[in-house]
């Protein structure tokens, strides 16, 4: 019979130690290193490709004008938003964060998201929101009673990402933000 039983084990066993199977083994040994170095390669290059550049932008509020009397009033204010990373970016959307969490997106007169003049961005390039009307993002109920801590922009293929800016203190002003709010809807001329 040729097989291993129970009486040929042991002699079996010790024959691998012979030194004419140390080439089968160390080949072996060699081949499944090398294949598992292979593999975490690949692995590796696979994280690389699927890793994706961090998005990096600043925002910079302008040019805040406001015209109040009575009880009837606006205020504006000029938004830059600055790629300042090393790939290129589309703005969706921006807004604010407010003091308790809650974010209100920049809107226009017909309660759309209002648009950057320009939604792609390139490295180093600007996108700018001009004379975005501060009442038609606080209208909704309650805004006008919480201070805007931060901005926030969505971006395509990377979602939302938060930036902290200089908030020019007339927007954080409860006494504007109530002639603005007014209930009577006494807003703008």
């Amino acid at each position: 019979m040729n097989g291993i039983t129970l009486e040929n084990f042991p002699d079996w066993f010790f024959s691998i130690f012979d030194p004419r199977w140390a080439g089968i083994f160390g080949f072996l040994a060699f081949f499944l290193i090398i294949l598992y170095l292979v593999i975490r390669l690949f692995a590796w290059l696979v994280q690389i490709s699927k890793a994706r550049p961090k998005a990096s932008v600043q925002f910079k509020i302008d040019d805040v004008n406001h015209v109040l009397f009575k009880k009837k009033g606006y205020a504006t204010f000029d938004l830059y938003i600055s790629n300042s990373g090393g790939t290129p970016i589309t703005v969706l959307q921006t807004g604010f964060v407010l003091s308790d969490g809650s974010e209100l997106v920049i809107r226009d007169a017909d309660g759309n998201a209002k648009k950057p003049d320009k939604p792609e961005l390139d490295p180093g390039e600007n996108a700018f929101y001009d004379n975005c009307d501060f009442y038609y993002t606080i209208a909704q109920h309650g805004a006008n009673y919480k201070k805007i801590e931060r901005l926030f922009v969505d971006l395509r293929a990377v979602g939302r990402v938060y930036g902290e800016t200089n908030i020019n203190p007339l927007l954080n002003d409860r006494h504007i933000r109530d002639i603005l709010t007014d209930v009577k809807g006494l807003n703008g001329f």
